[in-house]
């Protein structure tokens, strides 16, 4: 499947629920099930603009799809997702725009959350964000997806990701070339790989913080977790990356407070023990 054409999407409020915008589709839902489907050689030409008070709600934005797979599995569930994405391409830009207090959003190239496998992905579109005033909740942006949960295998993003004169106030914000944040399933037996995998797209954050946020940027991953993302008290399997490269830029620009953290990385922002390195 193929689109050509350009999504825009402007709002004065959003008030219920998600809010779920792809250049293929918004969402597919959970499949937990062996053999089960996906998206395959599927291509997005076209522009994603969105432009809106989402009032305090959770947003997932991606070239092909918003969101794919597991979104907010119950914890200790351990079941695995099997939806894959596979060969498919986006070459639109895609740019979201918020004026909230208390939004939480996933940003990507591919996919704005993917919890099933990755297999030769390229986004050479470019990804950026602003906020019309200081907010709080959770922000994940990156090239391929902002938050991702399985295994990845030649994938590639040569889009610049931007973050623009963005004041944040609290919570996790967590910005990669490839991924903004990747964290396994609520299952210490299980063992993940990223192979195979580049950026040579810029990625640049400019934002002011007054708070002792928690913030990550990398070349490739912005952090990569030993624990769940979804209940913080399950940890999750570990993570092997080997021979993924990063070439773009990585340009970081915090003003405010002095005891504010910053995790800057030409490849990781942050790694937590336990995960692996490889070439």
């Amino acid at each position: 499947c193929i689109n050509n054409g350009k999504i825009n999407i402007a709002a004065n409020s959003y008030n219920s629920g998600w809010l779920y915008i792809g250049g293929i589709a918004g969402i597919y839902w959970q499949h937990v099930s062996a053999g089960a489907g996906g998206f395959f050689n599927c291509i997005n030409n076209g522009d994603v603009q969105v432009d809106i008070n989402t009032n305090g709600k959770v947003s997932a934005i991606g070239g092909i799809v918003g969101a794919a797979g597991k979104v907010y599995p119950n914890p200790g569930s351990n079941k695995i997702c099997y939806l894959t994405i596979e060969n498919c391409i986006n070459n639109g830009d895609i740019s979201y725009r918020c004026d909230t207090k208390n939004d939480q959003f996933y940003l990507g190239g591919i996919a704005g959350y993917q919890s099933g496998k990755s297999q030769s992905l390229t986004n050479n579109g470019a990804i950026t964000f602003s906020a019309a005033s200081a907010s709080t909740g959770n922000k994940f942006i990156g090239g391929i997806a902002g938050l991702f949960t399985n295994e990845v295998d030649d994938c590639h993003n040569t889009g610049n990701v931007t973050v623009e004169n963005y004041e944040f106030t609290n919570n996790l914000f967590y910005v990669g070339g490839l991924f903004a944040c990747w964290s396994g399933y609520d299952d210490t037996t299980r063992s993940y790989v990223v192979s195979n995998s580049t950026n040579s797209g810029a990625v640049s954050v400019m934002y002011t913080t007054e708070k002792n946020t928690y913030t990550a940027f990398g070349g490739l991953v912005g952090y990569i977790a030993n624990k769940s993302t979804i209940n913080s008290s399950h940890y999750c399997g570990k993570l092997t990356f080997t021979d993924c490269k990063n070439s773009g830029e990585i340009y970081v620009d915090r003003q405010g407070a002095a005891q504010a953290r910053a995790q800057v990385g030409g490849v990781l922002g942050y790694i937590e023990k336990g995960n692996t390195l490889v070439r």
